[in-house]
């Protein structure tokens, strides 16, 4: 009987050694996986700060643009003015050299 406990105990110690072991790799695998988590932690909270900074430069540009647009708008009405004024003129200074002709003219037959 004395082999029987003997293997028995053997056994058990086994078992024991096992389990031992298994809990040691799990107890490894949760230390990694709580490692993996604060390193994702501090990537996440580094992805949000890069966020807020990029909503902000965004909201700038969007400023800009506005600014930019109302740069754009005053600028085509001043084109727009200065065509006006240009076709007056031009038209002014046909008429002024319609006269020049015509008195010329009129002048050069009498």
């Amino acid at each position: 009987m004395a082999n029987i406990d003997t293997r028995w105990e053997q056994a058990l110690l086994n078992k024991v050694i096992s389990n031992g072991e298994r809990i040691a790799v799990m107890e490894r695998d949760i230390k990694e996986i709580k490692d993996n988590s604060l390193k994702t932690q501090e990537d996440i909270s580094e992805l949000k700060s890069d966020v807020s900074t990029l909503k902000s430069d965004v909201s700038i540009l969007k400023s800009d643009v506005s600014n930019l647009d109302g740069r754009l708008s005053d600028t085509e009405k001043l084109i727009h003015d200065a065509k006006k004024l240009m076709k007056w003129i031009l038209g002014g200074m046909g008429a002024v050299f319609l006269s020049l002709v015509a008195n010329f003219i009129y002048a050069y037959l009498h």
